[in-house]
């Protein structure tokens, strides 16, 4: 009997995809391309790139969202 692995095989997005998700301009996702922020892959002139990716950057953005809502609001005298 021979033994079986099971490999979850990982979801890739292209460039519009990745805009409708995350609400993103295409500017804004060569920003995070070229800052590092989020990793890719290139095939000729198609960039592709993990969907757990954006599953990062999503709790990412609620993690933040949720720390700037805790802060205390600056107040005017």
């Amino acid at each position: 009997m021979c033994n079986t692995h099971t490999q979850e095989v990982e979801n890739w997005l292209d460039s519009q995809e990745m805009c409708l998700l995350l609400g993103f301009s295409k500017r804004t996702l060569q920003y995070y391309r070229s800052s590092g922020r989020l990793a890719y892959s290139q095939i000729g002139s198609k960039i592709y790139y993990k969907s757990s990716d954006v599953e990062r950057i999503i709790a990412d953005s609620e993690t933040q969202n949720q720390s700037l809502k805790q802060a205390t609001p600056y107040e005017k005298n």
